[in-house]
């Protein structure tokens, strides 16, 4: 097995092991192929709220993953796509674009929620 995959396997053993509520690596290993498949009832010795944490944490780290190699793939693709290796979102204007769009979501809200407006109120007619 390669060093990344090691690495990899090291910290998702830790992700899901560590928390507010520690939880003994023994009983992360028992639990995770019942979370991953959601029978985690039929765990024989380990207390259910072990259970709970760890099943609650697998997906969690899931998450995590994949969500780091979609922007991976991203990365990727951006630099394929300018031909250079050093390519960053701020090359074909993505990281001012998103800046935009942020700065106008407050406004965007506000006419849904008037509480959130910032002190802006639409216009209603009486």
């Amino acid at each position: 097995m390669a060093g990344p995959a090691r690495l990899l396997l090291v910290a998702l053993a830790v992700s899901v092991a560590v928390g507010t509520r520690p939880v003994d690596l023994s009983v992360t290993w028992s639990v995770l192929p019942h979370a991953v498949t959601g029978d985690i009832q039929s765990v024989s010795g380990v207390p259910a709220l072990d259970a709970a944490v760890v099943e609650s944490r697998v997906w969690r780290t899931a998450a995590g993953v994949l969500t780091g190699a979609a922007l991976a793939v991203a990365g990727a693709l951006l630099q394929g796509a300018t031909r250079n290796p050093l390519g960053d979102p701020g090359i074909l204007g993505l990281t001012a674009g998103a800046a935009c769009a942020w700065s106008r979501v407050p406004c965007w809200a506000a006419s849904f929620r008037p509480v959130l407006s910032c002190g802006w109120r639409p216009s209603v007619p009486r």
